[in-house]
């Protein structure tokens, strides 16, 4: 089976995986996205074909630098520089066993956390309860040797960001999938 994962077929798998797995944590029928943001927890998601490998990761901005709301002093702008420049490098968070893969793309998104212009200046500190959740996510690509197989992935996160406590990690090949939770004393995706 030869599967092409686009960016469109990676967000209805990454929503079909994460729906499945929190609604059988919800015991108390809350809302999917209270479930979904809940400090401490990341969400993770890597699909796997052939010499490609793609990871997202979704987390409450809180579990990475400390806050939720828009960055409002020169602390918190530098918060913010340091956690992108410490997401941005995958080397520092991802190491492979089986295959040598090699960051393609490694991008962090804190634009819920910046102000930008055109905003008209009265809405920065009270935005109301859509902005006091907000999230940082961050997207990998990686080039694997593709005669090779990817066994595992070694995740480094939570030794990076002390506000995270566990990684939900879901993995999808084109033959098998999985899912597993990670701590800062087990840190390693087995995929084959």
């Amino acid at each position: 089976m030869n599967l092409t994962f686009n960016s469109g077929t990676f967000v209805i798998l990454w929503l079909f995986l994460v729906n499945l797995s929190t609604a059988a944590e919800q015991h108390d029928h809350q809302p999917l996205q209270q479930v979904a943001h809940l400090h401490g927890y990341v969400e993770l998601m890597a699909v796997i074909e052939g010499g490609s490998l793609e990871i997202n990761l979704e987390s409450p901005a809180a579990n990475i630098i400390g806050f939720e709301h828009r960055a409002i002093s020169s602390e918190q702008l530098q918060a913010i520089v340091l956690a992108k420049q410490v997401l941005e490098s995958p080397a520092e968070l991802f190491t492979f066993s089986g295959s040598d893969c090699s960051p393609a793309l490694a991008q962090a998104n804190f634009s819920d956390l910046i102000s930008d212009d055109q905003n008209d200046g009265h809405h920065h500190e009270h935005r109301g309860n859509k902005r006091s959740h907000s999230e940082v996510t961050a997207s990998y690509k990686f080039a694997c040797v593709p005669h090779e197989k990817l066994d595992a992935i070694r995740v480094n996160l939570i030794s990076h960001f002390s506000g995270i406590e566990k990684i939900r990690a879901m993995w999808l090949t084109d033959t098998k999938q999985g899912a597993i939770e990670l701590t800062p004393e087990f840190n390693l995706i087995e995929i084959r």
